[in-house]
């Protein structure tokens, strides 16, 4: 069983790892070498390693030897062997297969088996109350909870556990269903579970959930499994106080969430799916909406634009602990190169850009006064989140979330799926490297999109609205890092999260990793991040992009080799459409930028592929065609672009030296120039810059003006 497996090693590889990795697990794939240094070999965990077998599935009792165990008018019958009915009690003491059926209003199932084999409680339209303690009590043998065909079962417990299993000093259960074993959930009955102590489900080894429909509402946690959560087949709907899907782990490496399909509809407080070691997603549907989702933002975006730099609102009592330590498609525009017109077909809904596309003069501050004000200083509100790895190869992601998205305190690998995201904060985040490979990636509304040391965009279709950075690169903290080592190793999975509360006075950031969005009104960039050694990496696939503080931002270099990407950049002057420290190398695919010109940056001389750019003589109007041809009139590149503008960039292929090539908007010609150099510019740029960092970037101009998301841009290509 994956409890019994020390995976240990494969986190350390992948802590250890600078660059890029080469994986199998939940499928091979190559991830890219963003500093061009050898890729390392690392496995990660799979559906396989969740050990599903034939034991795990229902079988039918009836065609088995049963005891059959039945309440009725505040007392408990049994009939057969293996089980002791003390009126309300019920104390099975032997392997073998138990069938409940009837009503309890206040008692106890108490599994006290000390043999060999696994108890097998069959749950045959039974609904059992509990006034003080866990109305199912698992204290020693591996359980399989079956749920009988067609039947509907209820388990409720109460809000003290004063209740004393044997002794005076077993009092350690804190859920309504709750095993110190391993603990299977199989059938396809229905099981309603309320906890209104503490945890719904619980074990305090490794929890399966093969089958079955399971409706959950909780006072703080649904699933909670110390060494594994693991789930396949399950209709589960979850709506939790706390974290909705959880697995605590152990010192010894453990502490994995494995989900290989299902459906799942998770209303939850704080994170929805919490692992404190890997987290693999296979299959599934998934509609996630944490805290207030991101409602409460969405009135605030664009406020507080002072020097181009966004801040969300203040979410300073934000934060994580050991607490907390959508049948939905891709939905956004996907534009894709083309031969023949700008597709708009799947432009995300909901996203109507101001007249003219021109900002409005917004307010500075933060959120309104009550913004969050129920909320704990140290919870942390995450849709799909890890300590260590996510890797995410298939499913369907419907996310609503208060706080970040998709977040790892390490490393994040996207090799399918179809994400629909709408976040207050960060879309996607990882401390160390993300990776996507595969799969469609739709973000509506986001603060951030993209976000780590590393990132590596290898392929899928990817659409970014961002009301700060659209991709940002840059490194944590190393204060950061230090404080989220010592806050984990003050952690346990006795979820006393109070005792490993950051204080707001001392530090801004949050245990999990994260800093707490007040910070961003301070920073240039980045998500408590570092500008040094951080890489973007483009390989292949197609990144649309639309951000309201930089497009693409890397606090070290960019390097793209392949893939289409447009940025629709910023309006003010304090950032721009692309934003590097040291390179940004372009030696294939295809880019379109547009956005101001305060701080415009073009890519480096020291790339292969010709590119052009430049500042135009005067601001474009919003939604307005930008055309690039060549000297016979073909179209080389189109580009609809939604907000104001004046710096452009293009590159591709199809730009070869000794040509002349004119830029048009809106059919007019405004601009024409001769590829005479790597990068060609058609006009003078700003701070005397010809292509490379801009000089002086610290004195960033204060401009209140920003506005909400608009659609993202959309590009096309007539092949010549």
């Amino acid at each position: 069983m994956l409890m019994k497996m020390n995976f240990l090693r494969n986190i350390m590889a992948i802590s250890a790892l600078s660059t890029a990795v080469v994986l199998s697990g939940c499928s091979s794939s190559s991830v890219g070498i963003a500093d061009k240094s050898k890729a390392s070999e690392i496995e990660l965990i799979s559906m396989s390693d969740a050990d599903f077998s034939s034991d795990d599935k229902y079988i039918d009792w009836k065609n088995s030897e049963y005891t059959t165990i039945t309440a009725e008018n505040g007392t408990f019958k049994v009939d057969g062997e293996g089980a002791e009915a003390n009126g309300n009690t019920v104390t099975i003491n032997h392997k073998g297969t138990f069938v409940l059926s009837g009503t309890m209003d206040d008692g106890y199932i108490i599994v006290n088996s000390s043999m060999s084999g696994k108890v097998r409680l069959v749950l045959n339209n039974f609904s059992i109350t509990c006034s003080n303690g866990a109305p199912i009590y698992i204290k020693d043998s591996d359980v399989m909870l079956s749920l009988s065909e067609g039947t509907v079962n209820n388990v409720t417990d109460s809000a003290d556990y004063t209740y004393k299993y044997y002794d005076e000093t077993d009092s350690s259960p804190n859920a309504a269903i709750f095993a110190k074993d391993d603990l299977v959930i199989n059938g396809t009955g229905t099981l309603n579970v309320t906890a209104n102590h503490k945890n719904a489900i619980q074990s305090k080894d490794d929890l399966k959930v093969v089958e079955g429909t399971i409706n959950i509402t909780s006072v703080d946690d649904g699933f909670v499994g110390k060494d594994m959560a693991a789930f396949k087949d399950a209709t589960i709907t979850l709506k939790t106080d706390g974290d909705s899907i959880k697995s605590t782990g152990t010192d010894n490496g453990t502490g994995y969430i494995i989900i290989g399909g299902g459906t799942f509809d998770i209303d939850s407080q704080n994170d929805a799916l919490q692992a404190s070691n890997e987290l693999c997603i296979e299959d599934g549907k998934f509609n996630i909406k944490t805290g207030d989702g991101d409602s409460d933002f969405s009135s605030s975006q664009g406020e507080g634009m002072g020097g181009g730099m966004p801040s969300r609102p203040d979410k300073s009592d934000f934060g994580s602990s050991d607490k907390n330590t959508s049948a939905g498609t891709s939905s956004g525009s996907n534009a894709k190169l083309s031969s023949d017109s700008t597709n708009n077909e799947n432009t995300p809904s909901g996203m109507t850009p101001p007249d003219n596309g021109i900002a409005p003069d917004m307010p500075g501050g933060n959120a309104p006064s009550d913004m969050s004000s129920n909320k704990s200083e140290t919870e942390s509100m995450k849709g799909i989140k890890s300590d260590t790895t996510i890797h995410i190869t298939g499913g369907t992601f419907n996310i609503d979330t208060e706080d970040d998205a998709v977040h790892s305190n390490s490393t994040v690998i996207i090799d399918g799926g179809k994400f629909s995201i709408n976040t207050g904060d960060d879309a996607m985040h990882a401390d160390n490297t993300l990776t996507v490979n595969n799969g469609g990636i739709s973000i509506s509304n986001c603060y951030e999109g993209l976000e780590a040391a590393k990132i590596n965009v290898n392929g899928g279709n990817i659409d970014v609205n961002a009301t700060d950075d659209g991709v940002n690169a840059s490194e944590k903290k190393a204060t950061e890092s230090t404080e989220n080592t010592q806050q984990q190793n003050t952690s346990n999975d006795s979820n006393t999260s109070q005792n490993n509360q950051i204080s707001e006075n001392t530090s801004d950031s949050k245990s999990d990793g994260s800093s707490v969005n007040s910070e961003h009104a301070d920073r240039p960039s980045g998500n408590n991040m570092d500008s040094s050694n951080a890489v973007l990496n483009i390989t292949g696939g197609t990144l649309n992009v639309n951000a309201y503080g930089d497009g693409l931002d890397a606090n070290g270099s960019i390097y793209m080799s392949g893939g289409s990407v447009t940025v629709s950049g910023p309006i003010n002057d304090g950032n721009g459409d692309l934003d590097y420290d040291s390179v940004f190398e372009i030696t294939g695919g295809t880019l379109v930028s547009a956005g101001s010109s305060g701080m415009a940056q073009n890519p480096s001389d020291t790339s292969s592929q010709y590119s052009i750019a430049g500042i135009l003589d005067n601001q474009q109007s919003a939604n307005s065609v930008v055309s690039l041809t060549d000297d016979n009139g073909n179209k080389i590149l189109s580009f609809t672009v939604p907000k104001i503008y004046s710096h452009l960039v293009f590159s591709s292929s199809k730009i070869k030296y000794g040509e002349t090539y004119h830029i048009l908007v809106d059919g007019n010609e405004v601009k024409s120039v001769e590829v005479s150099e790597i990068v060609s510019l058609f006009s003078e740029m700003k701070n005397g810059m010809s292509g490379g960092p801009v000089k002086g970037m610290e004195g960033r101009k204060t401009d209140n003006n920003d506005l909400h998301m608009t659609q993202p841009a959309q590009l096309k290509q007539t092949q010549q």
